[in-house]
């Protein structure tokens, strides 16, 4: 694999995202016409879509409309994608392990198992309402990538019923990962 990959229900809520948010036809436009084809012809959902697909896709939106607007793309495309997938697995682990953002980012692997490979979370509690999600991604991928993810994780701690404080990402690289760490904090 050269990159990661995610599946195309989440590359629909992706989509259902920009069309709520009045961005399809620019983003479209700001696309080489490949990845622009994915976006005409979504994958079925259960198909795997190449990283690049979405990276080109969140750079769009950081250049058309900043870190903010891609944040809230992201956080609506799991409600709208991902988490019509994993509701009952999430929902599950809530009701085994409890209703904490926390004890969801700690099972994050095993939660997104379904929906991406080529990506790995690790979640270091800092206190029982705060902590650092580092996220590592098989090649080089935008910043942007990791501004998506926390606009996912906002997605998250709102299922979770709580207000997040997520940092701006501080991104490092090698020569085959690329890892962001966001310092999360949350409060009811």
């Amino acid at each position: 694999m050269a990159g990661y990959e995610v599946k195309g229900f989440h590359f629909r809520g992706i989509l259902a995202a920009l069309e709520s948010e009045g961005l399809t036809a620019e983003v479209r436009d700001r696309l080489a016409p490949g990845e622009a084809a994915f976006m005409e012809r979504p994958p079925l959902p259960g198909a795997w879509v190449e990283g690049r697909v979405m990276d080109a896709i969140s750079e769009a939106v950081l250049a058309l409309r900043g870190p903010q607007v891609l944040r809230r793309v992201h956080k609506l495309a799991v409600n709208r994608g991902a988490m019509t997938v994993l509701r009952p697995v999430v929902e599950s682990v809530m009701r085994v392990l409890g209703v904490s953002p926390g004890t969801l980012l700690a099972q994050l692997n095993t939660l997104q198992g379904a929906a991406a490979r080529g990506i790995e979370h690790r979640f270091e509690a800092r206190g029982p309402a705060e902590g650092v999600l580092a996220t590592s991604v098989v090649g080089n991928v935008p910043d942007s990538f990791f501004e998506g993810t926390a606009g996912s994780m906002e997605a998250l701690c709102t299922l979770c019923g709580v207000t997040p404080l997520i940092s701006a990402p501080e991104v490092t690289r090698t020569a085959d990962r690329t890892t962001g760490r966001l310092q999360l904090s949350w409060r009811r």
